[in-house]
């Protein structure tokens, strides 16, 4: 767990045409899977994930533990259902962790899950303007909060087309659960360049 919590990472977003939304759902894999609140509508944990005071079947025996990334205060942000509000908080400050309270829009945050599922996140009305994200130096953990891809050339650059953007990010990764792998990004690489360091 140290390793994948202390590797975070910024799979990032802008400038994006915001779409109609329904109520969107997250599919999990077994074991870690790295994602973002992609819905208009902050994630309440225990609306979503259940806890020991109100489980929600199907949902809670199967989250592990839920993480997030403050990057203002460089701290983890810990939730876990086994625990009811007062055994949460406990656990987490015993450990230096933050309780994670709320996931915003366009937040990445890291399930581990013991089987798979499919999470109903919150819906809500599409943003009226397109969405950005804040970053702060060093790492930040955030996610696409449209429902269309993103190329990584198109919104960081890289070495052959530089953005005004370019300089100011160093890495960019995401982690793929059903492969169990890390994929990265590097502004400052040539598409080649890219391909054999990651290779």
């Amino acid at each position: 767990m140290g390793i994948l919590l202390r590797a975070v990472l910024l799979q990032l977003l802008l400038l994006l045409t915001p779409l109609a939304y329904a109520q969107p759902v997250q599919p999990l894999a077994t074991n870690w899977n790295l994602v973002g609140n992609h819905s208009p509508t902050a994630i309440d944990p225990v609306s979503v994930f259940g806890n020991a005071s109100a489980p929600i079947t199907g949902i809670s025996d199967r989250i592990a533990s839920v993480w997030g990334w403050n990057s203002a205060a460089s701290n983890w942000m810990f939730y876990a259902p086994i625990y009811d509000p007062a055994g949460l908080s406990a656990y987490a400050a015993t450990r230096s962790y933050g309780v994670l309270s709320t996931i915003p829009s366009g937040a990445g945050y890291w399930v581990n899950a013991s089987a798979p599922l499919t999470l109903a996140l919150p819906g809500g009305n599409a943003p009226t303007t397109a969405p950005t994200q804040n970053l702060f130096a060093g790492w930040n953990l955030v996610a696409n909060n449209t429902a269309a891809a993103i190329d990584p050339v198109a919104l960081f650059g890289n070495a052959t087309t530089q953005l005004s953007i370019s300089p100011l990010v160093a890495t960019v990764w995401k982690w793929d659960a059903a492969a169990a792998r890390w994929m990265f990004y590097s502004p400052s690489m040539t598409p080649a360049a890219l391909a054999s360091y990651a290779a």
